[in-house]
């Protein structure tokens, strides 16, 4: 991940990192272009599980009942 920080829900169960993928692409030519997807994993601490994967709700916060909210949503409830 490329934040210095996880962000982890107030009960402690869950938390989010970011979860950046690289690799080479190749085009119809045959030649080879790095690819970068840049995504956010919300992980169960007790399950070692990821629970969901997101591309455009990394900039949420966590709420009080633990929920994943981002741009007003919910995205994420246990």
């Amino acid at each position: 991940g490329s934040e210095l920080s996880i962000r982890k829900s107030l009960n402690g169960r869950f938390f989010v990192i970011d979860n950046i993928i690289k690799g080479y692409v190749e085009n119809g030519n045959g030649e080879k272009a790095l690819h970068e997807n840049f995504m956010c994993v919300i992980v169960n601490v007790k399950k070692a599980k990821v629970e969901q994967s997101l591309q455009l709700e990394c900039d949420g916060v966590w709420n009080e009942q633990n929920e994943w909210v981002s741009s007003g949503s919910v995205v994420f409830a246990p």
